[in-house]
């Protein structure tokens, strides 16, 4: 019985020292880095494409959003409304969120205005909850403060 506890124990410290040996670190000398290749390449594919000819002006606000490509272009903007985020919404719809100084009383009334005033119906749902259509096409309007003005997310297809 004690050579077998001999011999488990040298099995056991010879499993340990193979492993410990296979985690040392290697005794190779590193080999010096190879600078990296690099290429210029011109401008990007849509680096001359401007919203500059938009007859509602620039399409970019105080950050580095713009609105997207399939945004209504017949829909009227608040002024002082800057993009804060754009993406996909639920159904193949997208959404955009803008944020603006102006209270969200305000801004439901004012921009319902004047989206009637470009020929756009509009429903109201709640004092900042409306949806507005024009030619076939439809959009949903949610209002809500934010901080010391109001935030207006846009969903449309």
């Amino acid at each position: 019985m004690r050579t077998r506890r001999f011999t488990l124990a040298w099995l056991v410290a010879g499993a340990m020292l193979v492993v410990a040996s296979a985690c040392a670190p290697s005794a190779e000398e590193p080999r010096p880095e190879e600078p990296l290749e690099t290429e210029e390449i011109g401008g990007a594919v849509d680096a001359e494409l401007s919203t500059e000819e938009d007859p509602r002006g620039p399409r970019r606000g105080k950050s580095d959003k713009v609105l997207p490509a399939g945004f209504p272009v017949d829909l009227p903007l608040a002024a002082g409304l800057t993009v804060r985020e754009t993406g996909a919404a639920a159904d193949g719809q997208s959404f955009v969120v803008l944020e603006g100084p102006i209270e969200a009383s305000d801004l439901a009334s004012g921009w319902r205005s004047l989206l009637e005033e470009e020929g756009w119906e509009t429903a109201l749902v709640s004092d900042t909850h409306f949806t507005a259509s024009k030619s076939g096409r439809s959009i949903r309007a949610i209002i809500a403060p934010y901080g010391s003005g109001s935030r207006l997310r846009i969903v449309y297809r």
